[in-house]
């Protein structure tokens, strides 16, 4: 349900036609010069470094915290049924030139952040029907449009030299609230 729930949000970023690459799941990996930087897990231990592309738009997700599991039981729904409410903190980071954005001014970063804000909140009403769950709700907890802070929270030892003032990069710390059936939960029994 985890893997379900972070290719839908990710699907959605992608769906907007603003970012070239969209990566669904990422690590912040540390390599022996004590570097870090946003990779995609493969296989095997290896990891591949993320492909920037600043003028087409490069979005990624990333897991961000500890998922927090409740039972909630919802008798007045559907009987005497036990549901479990999983809370997934989930940062959403995204790239962009900003000549490239519908706005290029000094304002750019917040333009950003608020149209992928809407649209995710106006978008995302059949994730339920989607996902096969109860309920989903994007809690979006932060929006930080600065753009050199984004770029030195998510790197390490990193030349800046491409991310400068026409760069706009944004990150989103969001909670995925969702409301499942523990019998919608991967087994990796039955996997």
């Amino acid at each position: 349900m985890i893997k379900e729930a972070i290719e839908y949000l990710a699907n959605k970023v992608q769906a907007m036609n603003l970012f070239e690459k969209v990566y669904s799941l990422v690590e912040i990996v540390n390599d022996a010069d004590g570097k870090s930087f946003p990779a995609v897990y493969n296989s095997n231990g290896k990891y591949q470094i993320i492909h920037y592309s600043f003028n087409n738009g490069t979005a990624y997700l990333r897991k961000n915290g500890v998922m927090q599991l409740s039972t909630i039981d919802i008798e007045s729904y559907v009987g005497c049924s036990v549901y479990y409410r999983m809370s997934m903190p989930i940062k959403l980071v995204v790239f962009k030139k900003k000549n490239k954005l519908p706005i290029d001014c000094s304002y750019s970063e917040d333009v950003l952040s608020e149209t992928i804000l809407s649209y995710l909140i106006n978008n995302t009403n059949d994730a339920r029907q989607v996902l096969n769950i109860k309920q989903f709700n994007i809690n979006f907890n932060s929006i930080n449009s600065d753009s050199a802070n984004v770029w030195d929270s998510e790197t390490q030892g990193i030349e800046q030299k491409d991310v400068n003032f026409d760069i706009a990069c944004v990150s989103f710390e969001i909670d995925l609230e969702l409301i499942v059936d523990p019998s919608c939960l991967t087994n990796m029994c039955n996997a």
